[in-house]
């Protein structure tokens, strides 16, 4: 693991940084910090939809950062690397809201850093062809900035409940779901493929939206905290009919909890990304 880690993560690190560093330069010029915050995290969503499409459906690429054993969930977490950079360099555009030349020049420098991997050979590309990347990046980036603009504007109700699903999809999806299958207390199971990281991410996927969805739809609704805690029990309830039919796999002894990690977590992470969007006067 020593020797993968300077020969493979070190570089996914480094890109992590780039990250990082993106992060910091949009958060202190933006008008809208808070706004922006959720923002970031709803457009790391979105890539990570469009990457998951590419890396479990179609089979275009695969990386190598040399994380855990299970290849497919190493994969997974390379590509965790690879949005965040993605998107913050697309948030950053937007923010500083920069000519369009600059489309192509970060384009150019994704092709490079690609590129890098391919040889390094920490990332393998199969059908896929880093062409692709710069073709995608640059409505990527137009998408991401006017996504920005309607955002500080007045935006519709359809752009900011999806603003809103993405960014929750991203902290949820990252700070429980897939915590708890790298601690290998919970997996998610119904059985597209053999292979057992692959099911996961797909049920999760699914599964995970349709509670997102519904927990969106009960933090807005004008519900006594009675009504909302009857809304509770019917989840939790389906949540344990999962885990008695098989689809979620809880390690012995924490089935409560994990289906309570669930429930209570995308609530809260509704709760928080709703008040860091509706930081926007526009939104209250």
């Amino acid at each position: 693991m020593r020797e993968l880690f300077w020969s493979n993560t070190i570089w996914y690190i480094l890109l992590f940084v780039t990250s990082i560093v993106s992060f910091v330069f949009t958060y202190h010029k933006s008008p809208n910090r808070k706004l922006s915050m959720a923002f970031t995290f709803s457009i790391i969503g979105l890539t990570y939809l469009i990457e998951i499409l590419l890396l479990l459906v179609f089979n275009a690429y695969t990386y190598y950062p040399g994380l855990v054993t299970d290849n497919f969930q190493d994969a997974v977490l390379g590509n965790v690397f690879s949005q965040v950079s993605v998107s913050t360099t697309a948030v950053l555009i937007a923010v500083y809201n920069l000519s369009n030349i600059w489309f192509l020049i970060f384009a150019a420098i994704y092709f490079t850093i690609e590129e890098l991997f391919v040889k390094l050979g920490i990332y393998e590309q199969f059908w896929y062809k880093t062409i692709f990347t710069v073709i995608g990046y640059i409505p990527y980036c137009w998408l991401v900035k006017k996504w920005y603009k309607k955002l500080l504007d007045v935006p519709s109700k359809y752009v900011y409940y999806i603003t809103l699903f993405l960014s929750v999809f991203t902290t949820f999806g990252n700070s429980i779901i897939t915590t708890l299958k790298l601690l290998k207390i919970q997996i998610f199971r119904i059985n597209f493929t053999s292979d057992l990281s692959r099911n996961h991410t797909s049920t999760a996927v699914i599964i995970m939206s349709c509670l997102i969805i519904l927990m969106i739809e009960l933090y807005k609704a004008k519900l006594h905290w009675i009504q909302k805690a009857c809304v509770f029990v019917c989840l939790f309830v389906s949540e344990y009919v999962l885990y008695r039919t098989g689809i979620l796999y809880i390690k012995e002894g924490w089935t409560f909890i994990v289906i309570i990690l669930h429930l209570l977590g995308s609530y809260f992470w509704v709760s928080v990304m709703n008040q860091l969007l509706s930081n926007n006067k526009n939104l209250k």
